[in-house]
C-alpha cells in the first residue's frame, strides 16, 4: 500500500483560490510560477471580477466597461504588470478629457491633472483573462460557474464544497478574495478572527447604467466625475482604444444613492438613472439633451453589490492564526486595480514563503 500524501509537509502541495478578480489571479499567478498547484475557483462564467465588460450581442463591437473604468499605476511592482499587459496588447493609454461638475458653479471644468489613465482592450475583461490564461499555462486550474459556499475538513487540509455539491481538496491552504461580507461567511466557521475582519470591512454597492442616447451627455469630455450628487461619475465609451464608433455612456450611481436604491429592479434602476441625469442636464441648462433621454436607445442597469471598500486596511492581507487561510482583495491596501493586484500577490507569496515551493 502506497503511504498517503501529506498535504501538511509537501512542497507542491495545492492551494486553492476563491475568486477570479485580479487580487485572485495575481495570487494565482504567483504560486503558479513557484511551481505550486493552484485551482482558482469562480462563481461566474468569466473571469476578471469587477474589471468588466459588457458586449451588446445585437451590436458587434459596441460594449460597455460597465465595473472598474481605468486603472493607474502608483507602485513599481504594479508597474511591471502593467508593462507586461501593453506588451502583449492587453491594455492601453486612455488619452481621456476628464471633467468635473461642482453643484456649487453649475459648470463642468476640466480636470487639470497629469494623472495617466490606462484600460484593458478590447475591454476591461481582457486584463482577467490575461491572467487566467497565464495561470493556466503555467499549469494552475482555472474553475468557472464554481461557486464556492463552504470551507470544510480541518486546519492544513481544507475542502471547499460548490454550489452543485461537488467537494474538491485536500488544499494545504485557502485563500479567499471574493468581497468580505461572502468571506465572512466562508472563513468564519474555522477562523473566528478572520471571519470579524472581514465582517468589518464594509463595502460600497454602485448602480451602473449602461446607455446609448442622442444627446451627448458631456461635450468635449470623455469622462466627468460628479462631485456631491446622486450621481458620480460619466465615461464616454467611444473614447476608448477598440470601441465602436457609437454615442455610449457608462454611468456610475455616488454610493449613498446606490446603498438607498439598492434592492431596486434594474429595469427600475435604469430609469431612475436616467431622470437623474435628466435632472443634471437641466442643472447645466441643457433642457433639450435631458427631453431627448426620454427615448434612449439602449438603457440597462447593474448593480454591484459589493463595489468600493469603504476604508481599506493598510496591509496586503490578513492570515488566520493556524497560518492556512487567507483574506485578499481590494479590502485590503487599496481599492483601485493596483491594489487588489498588490494584495493578491502579497498573498500568494505569503503562501510561498511559509508553504514552501519551487524557487
Amino acid at each position: 500500500m502506497s503511504e498517503p500524501y501529506d498535504y501538511t509537509t509537501t512542497s507542491d502541495a495545492p492551494v486553492a483560490v476563491i475568486g477570479a478578480g485580479l487580487a485572485g489571479l495575481s495570487c494565482a499567478k504567483v504560486l503558479a510560477s513557484h511551481g505550486r498547484a493552484v485551482t482558482v475557483f469562480e462563481k461566474a462564467r468569466g473571469p476578471s471580477g469587477r474589471c468588466a465588460t459588457r458586449e451588446q450581442r445585437a451590436e458587434p463591437g459596441a460594449r460597455y466597461d460597465h465595473g472598474a473604468q481605468y486603472y493607474t499605476v502608483r507602485s513599481q511592482s504594479f508597474r511591471a504588470q502593467h508593462e507586461h499587459w501593453l506588451a502583449h496588447g492587453v491594455s492601453a493609454l486612455w488619452s481621456a478629457r476628464i471633467g468635473v461638475w461642482e453643484p456649487s458653479q453649475r459648470q463642468l471644468a476640466v480636470k487639470t491633472d497629469a494623472q495617466e489613465r490606462y484600460i484593458g482592450t478590447p475591454g476591461m475583461s481582457a486584463l482577467g483573462r490575461h491572467l487566467a490564461d497565464e495561470v493556466r499555462a503555467q499549469g494552475g486550474s482555472v474553475q468557472y460557474e464554481a461557486a464556492v459556499i463552504a470551507i470544510e475538513g480541518r486546519q492544513q487540509a481544507w475542502h471547499v464544497r460548490l454550489q452543485d455539491g461537488s467537494l474538491h481538496g485536500p488544499y494545504r491552504a485557502v485563500v479567499c478574495t471574493a468581497p468580505a461580507a461572502q468571506a465572512a461567511a466562508l472563513v468564519g466557521p474555522h477562523a473566528i478572527d478572520l471571519g470579524q475582519l472581514a465582517q468589518s470591512l464594509v463595502a460600497h454597492p454602485c448602480w451602473a447604467l449602461m446607455l446609448e442616447c442622442e444627446p451627448d451627455l458631456a461635450p468635449e469630455l470623455d469622462g466627468v466625475f460628479v462631485n456631491e450628487h446622486a450621481l458620480s461619475w460619466l465615461a464616454r465609451e467611444v473614447s476608448k482604444p477598440a470601441r465602436a464608433a457609437r454615442n455610449q455612456w457608462v454611468v456610475q450611481a455616488a454610493p449613498s444613492w446606490s446603498t438607498s436604491h439598492l434592492e431596486l429592479e434594474a429595469d427600475a434602476a435604469a430609469r431612475a438613472m436616467l431622470r437623474l441625469l435628466q435632472e443634471w442636464l437641466i442643472d447645466q441648462g441643457r433642457a433639450a439633451a435631458a427631453a431627448a433621454l426620454d427615448r434612449p436607445a439602449h438603457a440597462v442597469a447593474h448593480r454591484w453589490r459589493y463595489s468600493i471598500p469603504a476604508q481599506a486596511r493598510a496591509e496586503r492581507y490578513a492570515v488566520s492564526s493556524c497560518g492556512s487561510l487567507l483574506l485578499a482583495g481590494d479590502a485590503h491596501g487599496g481599492p483601485r486595480i493596483e491594489g487588489a493586484w498588490l494584495s493578491g500577490a502579497a498573498a500568494g507569496s505569503h503562501c510561498v514563503s511559509h508553504l514552501g515551493g519551487k524557487p
